[in-house]
């Protein structure tokens, strides 16, 4: 009887540790994945960020065709004297591309701007003032019918002119009536250039630049 028990008893010992070992099996835990592992599994590509071609273009209501007008004299500034400029535009169609970069059309007139992809220009540092004049001029012309504020033009200029680079953002706005005595001079030197001419003429129509034609 007693050698029967301890038989019983020695099974059940047995049985137990069987039992003990199966839970430990199917209740062990998952591996907890490393920060590394997370890390490579949830995450995206990273985004770069690159304000030159990340540009937002402004939208232009006023009459695309006396923007595009303003902007061509840049064809013959390099002709000016009290500047020292390279020719980077040589024909129309280069100055409508770089104002299709920067610009997109919603005046209604179809086909005055292409949809141009943004690209960045090194230019000589005495671009700087031509350019605000003609940016500025836009911004004029334009803010009757889109109400954007100035840093939104800043901001496209330094997307797109090298001469820009050393400028903060934040001192833009106030360099634009800075440079416009020097930029205008410079447009009036051009006295054989039909460019020139249309682009004072425009300019005029401007009431803060007190330029008569």
């Amino acid at each position: 009887m007693l050698h029967n028990l301890g038989y019983i008893q020695a099974c059940l010992v047995r049985a137990f540790k069987e039992y003990k070992n199966l839970s430990l099996l199917t209740t062990k835990a998952e591996p907890v994945p490393s920060p590394n592992t997370l890390a490579e599994n949830t995450s995206e590509t990273p985004i770069t960020k690159d304000t030159k071609s990340a540009l937002s273009k402004i939208p232009l209501k006023y009459p695309v065709c006396d923007i595009i007008t303003i902007w061509l004299v840049l064809l013959d500034a390099p002709k000016c004297k009290s500047l020292s400029l390279t020719p980077e535009f040589k024909a129309e169609n280069d100055v409508v591309e770089l104002l299709g970069s920067m610009f997109t059309d919603i005046s209604g007139e179809p086909g005055k701007l292409p949809d141009s992809p943004h690209r960045f220009y090194e230019l000589p540092l005495d671009y700087q003032p031509i350019l605000y004049l003609l940016m500025h001029a836009t911004y004029k012309l334009n803010y009757t019918y889109t109400r954007l504020p100035l840093e939104e033009y800043s901001k496209c200029l330094k997307a797109t002119f090298s001469v820009y680079d050393a400028i903060e953002l934040n001192y833009m706005p106030g360099n634009f009536t800075k440079k416009q005595p020097v930029a205008i001079a410079a447009i009036k030197e051009l006295e054989n250039s039909p460019y020139a001419k249309n682009t004072l003429q425009i300019l005029s129509k401007i009431p803060n630049y007190r330029i008569t034609v």
